[in-house]
């Protein structure tokens, strides 16, 4: 229990500063100077926090849901394709599109 609190205050303790360091516009070198504070443990910490808090949004993030908009495809019945060796395929419509697809593939 007492490891708990005492990990809970030093967050608290960083988390502060990094508000406080935020609103000054300097550099983390300058401000851990002026406030008396360990540079190396600073950026240890905001690193840590910054971590945790992207894992948050992370987790926050991924049980969303999505809309999916579904969209048919809209081919007239009238359409037809030239291949180069002079074969015509006509009436190609949304109902025989993979046909197509698949004699089109044996002429490649």
């Amino acid at each position: 229990m007492a490891v708990t609190n005492k990990n809970s205050n030093r967050k608290s303790f960083w988390q502060n500063h990094f508000c406080q360091w935020e609103k000054t516009k300097t550099s983390q070198a300058s401000y851990c100077t002026k406030h008396d504070l360990n540079y190396h443990c600073f950026g240890y910490w905001r690193r840590k926090l910054l971590s945790v808090e992207r894992a948050d949004k992370k987790q926050n993030n991924s049980s969303a849901f999505i809309p999916v908009v579904e969209r048919q495809s809209v081919i007239p019945s009238n359409l037809s394709l030239s291949l180069p060796n002079g074969i015509i395929l006509r009436g190609i419509d949304g109902n025989n599109i993979e046909i197509v697809q698949q004699l089109i593939g044996d002429f490649k």
